[in-house]
């Protein structure tokens, strides 16, 4: 089916960090719909971050380069792309991005031919737990997924994480295992942690061991009951102490909240119960809470979160508004 040419727009727009955060949410829906949306995204990035590697010494003709990018991305496409509400006006700097993207010419080729060298792990709807070649343990959370290479463990334990991951890395001295998510690296020899990243930030929990994160030329250790937060406009990375275990709600079905920004819990909220609940005040998204969740219903948890605060509920559209 022709690529859904509004949606590969607002792709461009966050990839280039210009989104509102309604927008955003309008991606992570969308990615969140189907593997295939999810796999399509991944796609189009990988290509967006190769592009920015290359250099052209021609002139790019930017409105020919979106037509031959948007033919390109059709031509990839296995399934149905869900529609989103179309914007108004075209920018202008979307074709320029396009014609960036273009300066990397026959990336979706290569991508396609070299896929069958790759093993994907993809989770969809529910939590999904593997062993990987070299035992190391692996619980992806839903709608995300990991890619490793076919010859994983003969020289190299190397990975790409898309969403969040729980690992239990298997010991070895001798073959550091790098986590690759978006512009983070993540590299350990032997421990657990967990790693989550989205389209605002990528957060790196360690459980037991040590864990290097780096980004560009920053780089830092992170020991037990320690974490890193990363926004996605982030240049320096700062350790804090992790005082809460809702990073496991996946994992043990058990939402636990100490001094927890409020919209951490509500993006667990959403993947749990597949719903969309949004925050419409950003003065509230931050609100430290602090509770225990298990084995209660998405009704009477709510209900516990807006008599906290004084918060209203009001459903609009599929939608579960918190104001």
């Amino acid at each position: 089916m022709k690529t859904n040419e509004q949606m590969d727009e607002l792709l461009i727009k966050q990839l280039l960090n210009e989104t509102t955060s309604d927008e955003n949410q309008t991606v992570n829906t969308w990615r969140a719909a189907n593997l295939e949306n999810e796999k399509y995204y991944q796609d189009f990035r990988t290509i967006w971050n190769a592009s920015k590697n290359l250099q052209s010494e021609k002139e790019i003709d930017e409105n020919e380069a979106w037509k031959r990018f948007k033919a390109r991305a059709s031509a990839n496409e296995q399934s149905d792309v869900i529609p989103f509400v179309h914007e108004k006006k075209r920018l202008n700097w979307m074709r320029v991005a396009a014609a960036f993207i273009i300066i990397a010419g026959g990336l979706f080729g290569m991508n396609v031919l070299f896929r069958d060298k790759e093993i994907t792990l993809a989770s969809e709807n529910e939590v999904r737990v593997e062993r990987l070649p070299d035992g190391s343990v692996i619980t992806l959370n839903k709608h995300s997924s990991l890619v490793y290479s076919k010859d994983f463990n003969e020289k190299t334990r190397e990975v790409t994480l898309n969403g969040e991951a729980f690992f239990d890395v298997a010991p070895n001295k001798q073959k550091p295992f790098d986590i690759k998510v978006g512009k983070v690296n993540v590299h350990v020899v032997g421990t657990s942690f967990n790693v989550k990243a989205d389209s605002m930030e990528t957060a790196v929990i360690v459980e037991t061991g040590v864990v290097k994160v780096s980004m560009d030329k920053e780089s830092v250790k992170l020991l037990p009951k320690e974490k890193v937060i990363i926004p996605r406009n982030a240049t320096k990375l700062k350790v804090d102490k992790n005082n809460d275990l809702l990073y496991n709600y996946y994992r043990t079905k058990t939402f636990e909240c100490f001094n927890t920004p409020l919209y951490e819990l509500v993006d667990a909220l959403n993947k749990t119960y597949d719903v969309q609940i949004i925050i419409a005040n950003d003065k509230i998204r931050n609100l430290p809470y602090s509770s225990t969740f298990k084995n209660e219903s998405l009704t009477d948890i709510l209900k516990v979160i807006t008599e906290t605060y004084n918060l209203s509920i009001e459903q609009r559209d599929g939608r579960i508004i918190l104001k």
